[in-house]
């Protein structure tokens, strides 16, 4: 059986907003991806943005100098 991880992962209230995030995210080099909401999670949008627990101060920092919609973080998520 494979180890579980921890991520940081970000949900959204719609498709529209994550695919904007990832975008820049990406432009960020974040190094993040989007992944689809885990089971145990709720969200309306289905999507949401995986990102490495080592990168949780560059994300915090990232999401307080944009203007990003998000729902919810959820930190140390194990997948």
């Amino acid at each position: 059986m494979q180890e579980k991880k921890k991520f940081d992962l970000v949900l959204f209230d719609s498709p529209h907003h994550a695919f904007a995030f990832d975008q820049k995210a990406k432009e960020a080099s974040l190094g993040g991806r989007l992944i689809p909401v885990p089971r145990a999670l709720s969200a309306s949008c289905g999507m949401c943005y995986r990102s490495q627990v080592a990168s949780r101060d560059l994300l915090k920092s990232f999401m307080e100098n944009d203007e990003i919609k998000f729902n919810k973080i959820v930190y140390d998520f194990e997948l």
